[in-house]
Parts: structure tokens; C-alpha cells; sequence
């Protein structure tokens, strides 16, 4: 069985939509699948190069890398997205990869949606399947509907709409399945374009990755940021340090500023917590280092604890992250008012073993998980009844949170966690694979 992989960012440079596919890899391979991927060489990516990623992929996967656009060429014109840089280039390698190889499938895993676009190209030219991975909505009415401005400013988002506009119902007409993260996202595809079938779409959470951890081992206690000289200036007095890692946006600020606004009374009437604890915000940005601004801080401080907060709105390595969470007193979650949004960070944040606290404006897919597999707090917003008690819940919670011990554990019940993990994703992909080939 030959699988062709479209995924334009890959190891070893460190981007989110990447990640299920990297996972999935190792299982896929041991499940007899003969993988090729295409993707974009570094050296054309905007991103944090992280060499430890290159560790984690089976030893014979055979990689293909396109150079793209170069960034230096394509901010001239405004124009730095990866995906158009790189069409060309993709199209031109994976149509000879398909001519040369007896491929029998193509899977899209990726957010450079313009890279989607190849699918009914190839199977009209080669008539090969290809399957799409949806980990955020291509359409996405998410910023109209709330009047919030999305990433990258409303030109360049009417654009990339625009584009959607007149390509997704050309990928969707011929796509022979899809997975998606969100169950919310297949509803609005299905309500989109009725012809599409219930049976080929198919709900696929990101995976765990228990390997990654492993390898934490053999990385210095100083790849944490808190212990990383280059981030942590006060070393005069030990603290209790707190992690949330990922981005952040507009779409959890009413998590952060009931989060904020609780910590602000917690400080009053535990004025010792004021010396004693640091919280980090790692990576909220995915923004390159030289047009990230912090988007915690300001909100911080309108309830007077930025002092509290450190901020690296930068992306930083993978592993720096995860080392970050694990060697955390605690680690952090926030919801997101985009009730399709499904993040892959809550796995990491489970899988660290540490404290966890959660805040969320509304159940969603995720604060579920939390409470059926684990004992971490949970906060659920839209559960009380106004922001009084909103605030007053999380405050208790909150208090005893960051009291916790460095002995303290987070209770994970494995049968449970056990359905989210990369094997168990990687396998129903298997499956899903098998399916359209038979």
C-alpha cells in the first residue's frame, strides 16, 4: 500500500499542522503503508527550525522537499503565505512522484489550504483518490460573525476567503473522504455541500503523543523556559512556576479576563502568592519573531498582575515546550469561544502529568475529555450564572491550584485517555485509508 503525504511544513521545522501527521508516522509505517512525503524544504519556511524533530520519524521515510517563493521575494509584494508560494513547486514534484510510483492514495494534512487545491488536479489527471485533513475551517465565518480582526489584518483575510470561495467546492466535489478535529467542522461542511456523505467524513481528534515525552530524557532540564537563562531574569528567589503553551487569540480572551480578574483577587486575600509564583505564556503567537506582540499582557494588566506573567509570543521549539509543561508546578488551558475549535494542546498539557486548570467559556469537545480522563480543575464558564460567581469559582480554584506541590501529580485515567493517544489515531487512519483504496 503507497501512500503519498502533502504536508508543506514538516520536521525538522516545528509548526502546528504538522503534527498529526509526524505522529502518526511510526504506526503508519508498522501497518505496512510505503509513505512518500512532500513538503517544503526549511530554508523556504517561516518557522522555528528544530532539528529533534527529524529524531522522532521512521528511519527509511522516504522525503521529498520542493523549494518554494522565497519569503525575501514574496513580502515585496505583500504575499509571505506559504501556500502559494509553494503550489508550483508541489504540483510539479508530486505529479512526477505520481507518474513514477504506483500510488494509492494521497492524504492532505495541512492549513496551507492552497496546497488542497492539487487534490482534483491529481485525480483528474491520475485518478488517484486523495483524502483531506481539515484541522481548522477553510471557510471560516468565525471572525464576521464575532467582529473580532483575524490574524494577518482583514485585506489578506478576504483574500484567503475568496480563495476558499472558489476552491473548496472544487477539493470537496472529488475528495474521496475527509478527517477532521472537529465534529462541528464536518457539520459545516455536510450543511455546505449536501452531496457530501456522512460515511466518508470522519471525526479524528489530534493523537497524544506518549513518544515525545520519552525523549524528554534526553534533553537538559534547561531547554524549560523557566530555566533557560535567556528567558528567566530573577533567580534571586525560587518560585512556583505555571505553563500555559500555545496560541492565543481573541476568541479566548473572555477566558483569560475572568481568568485575570480572578487572580487578582486571589492575590488580595493571599498576598504571599504575589512572591512565590510565575506564570508563563509560551508560544501565543505564530507570528515570525519579527512581527509577534504580545496579546496576554495587555490583558494582564488591566487587572494589575502582568507583573505576574511572562510572555513569549514567539513560537519556541516543540520540545522547549513540552519540557516547559513538564517541569511545570502546573500547567494551564484555556478555552476558546470558537466552539469548533478542537486544540492539540490539551494533549501535551495531560500527557506532562502535572497540575492542570482549565478555563473554558463553553463544554465544547475539550473540557469533557479533562473531566471524564482526569482530575484536573475544570471551570466551564457558561455552568454559572453570571460573572460574579464566575469569578468567585474560579478564585477558590484557582487559590488551591497554585498552592499545589511539586510532589502533586495529575490523576490520568488511562482506559479513558487511552482512545486519544497517536496509536489510536494513527490506526483509525488505517482504516480510513483502507476503506477508500478497497
Amino acid at each position: 500500500m503507497k501512500l503519498l503525504i502533502v504536508t508543506p511544513h514538516f520536521p525538522p521545522i516545528n509548526a502546528p499542522d504538522h503534527q498529526r501527521v509526524r505522529m502518526a508516522l511510526p504506526y503508519l509505517t508498522q501497518l505496512g503503508w510505503d509513505i512518500t512525503l512532500l513538503c517544503v524544504h526549511p530554508d523556504d519556511v517561516e518557522g522555528v527550525v528544530e532539528p529533534e524533530l527529524v529524531s522522532t520519524l521512521p528511519p527509511n521515510l522516504r522525503i521529498e522537499r520542493v523549494r518554494a517563493i522565497p519569503v525575501s521575494m514574496a513580502k515585496l509584494i505583500g504575499m509571505r503565505t506559504l501556500g502559494w508560494r509553494s503550489y508550483l513547486a508541489l504540483k510539479k514534484r508530486g505529479s512526477k512522484l505520481i507518474q513514477e510510483s504506483d500510488f494509492d492514495l494521497v492524504y492532505f494534512s495541512s492549513t496551507t489550504f492552497f496546497s488542497f487545491l492539487l487534490g482534483p488536479l491529481w485525480n483528474k489527471k491520475f485518478n488517484i483518490p486523495y483524502v483531506l485533513d481539515y484541522q481548522d475551517p477553510w471557510m471560516n465565518t468565525y471572525y464576521d460573525q464575532q467582529q473580532v480582526t483575524p490574524p494577518g489584518g482583514w485585506a489578506k483575510f478576504r483574500m484567503s476567503q475568496a480563495i476558499a470561495k472558489w476552491g473548496e467546492p472544487k477539493v470537496i466535489a472529488q475528495v474521496s473522504a475527509l478527517t477532521s478535529v472537529s465534529s462541528r467542522y464536518i457539520d459545516m461542511l455536510r450543511k455546505n455541500y449536501p452531496h457530501l456523505e456522512q460515511n466518508s467524513c470522519h471525526l479524528l481528534p489530534f493523537g497524544a503523543a506518549e513518544y515525545d515525552f520519552e525523549c524528554l530524557s534526553t534533553l537538559p532540564k534547561e531547554r524549560a523556559v523557566m530555566f533557560d537563562p535567556a528567558y528567566q531574569t530573577d533567580m534571586s528567589s525560587p518560585k512556583r512556576h505555571f505553563v500555559y503553551a500555545g496560541r492565543i487569540g481573541p476568541d479566548m480572551h473572555a477566558s483569560l479576563e475572568v481568568f485575570f480578574e480572578a487572580l487578582s483577587q486571589a492575590i488580595e486575600r493571599t498576598p504571599h502568592l504575589i512572591d512565590e509564583i510565575q506564570l508563563w505564556f509560551i508560544g501565543t503567537t505564530y507570528a515570525p519573531a519579527d512581527r509577534a506582540t504580545p496579546k496576554v499582557i495587555p490583558l494582564a494588566q488591566k487587572f494589575n498582575v502582568d507583573s505576574l506573567v511572562t510572555e513569549i509570543p514567539t513560537r519556541i521549539p516543540y520540545f522547549s515546550a513540552l519540557q516547559s509543561l513538564r517541569h511545570a508546578h502546573g500547567t494551564l488551558l484555556f478555552g476558546s469561544d470558537d466552539h469548533s475549535y478542537s486544540p492539540s494542546k490539551v494533549y501535551p498539557s495531560v500527557l506532562a502529568g502535572r497540575p492542570l486548570l482549565g478555563v473554558f467559556p463553553t463544554s465544547g469537545e475539550v473540557a469533557p475529555l479533562i473531566r471524564e480522563a482526569t482530575e484536573g480543575r475544570v471551570v466551564i464558564l457558561d455552568e454559572l450564572s453570571d460573572q460574579t460567581e464566575r469569578v468567585e469559582t474560579l478564585c477558590g480554584q484557582l487559590t488551591s491550584f497554585l498552592e499545589s506541590s511539586l510532589e502533586e501529580e495529575l490523576y490520568v485515567d488511562t482506559s479513558r485517555f487511552a482512545q486519544r493517544t497517536a496509536k489510536q489515531m494513527s490506526d483509525s487512519l488505517h482504516r480510513i485509508f483502507t476503506k477508500v483504496i478497497s
